[in-house]
């Protein structure tokens, strides 16, 4: 794998501030679609293809069903995710499509999740709106394991809720060295 790209808390708070200020008739799925993928790691072929009956609002959960190999399973929802899933759902009723099983629809997506290049453009428009450069939607997955990284989550327990099903494949964001993971290291080679 190569770099790994990902959005400082910085750039992570642009990226969501342009999704909110731009007013269009999609600004709620399009908010809710890229804060899931910021704050559960998704990948946007996982957000995609979320359904409907993968969110428990009564349970205040909500299903991933992870890709490459993933473990899926249910996650926590804070109270403004829930807040803004209600919005987009009520939003979502109005649609002439709102039969689809799938969570983030388009008018004209049909009973289809949305195009697959659609969260690859409007991340590019979002980005460009917030002056971020070379990143892409699979960025906002980096940028949650940095931001748990940070938070000083063990590392199990960031595999888990990437979904990764082996500890290999987290142990790629060590080489990031975080601010908090350099001090944690000089702390543990003092103490040895």
């Amino acid at each position: 794998m190569g770099q790994i790209k990902y959005l400082s808390r910085e750039q992570q708070g642009q990226f969501l501030k342009a999704v909110k200020q731009r007013k269009h008739s999609m600004n709620t799925r399009d908010l809710l679609y890229f804060t899931m993928c910021l704050r559960y790691g998704l990948r946007a072929s996982e957000a995609r293809n979320m359904k409907l009956t993968h969110v428990k609002l009564d349970q205040n959960s909500v299903y991933i069903e992870r890709l490459k190999e993933g473990v899926s399973q249910f996650y926590p929802l804070r109270e403004d995710d829930k807040k803004l899933i209600e919005k987009w759902l009520k939003e979502r009723k109005k649609m002439q499509n709102s039969d689809s099983p799938f969570l983030f629809i388009t008018p004209k997506s049909g009973n289809s999740p949305m195009s697959r290049l659609l969260p690859i453009k409007l991340f590019e428009k979002y980005a460009k709106i917030a002056r971020i450069e070379g990143h892409t939607c699979h960025s906002l997955r980096h940028s949650c394991a940095v931001n748990l990284l940070d938070q000083e989550v063990d590392l199990f327990d960031i595999k888990t809720w990437l979904g990764h099903s082996s500890i290999n494949s987290t142990m790629q964001y060590l080489k990031i060295g975080t601010l908090k993971t350099r001090k944690r290291m000089k702390y543990v080679l003092e103490s040895m």
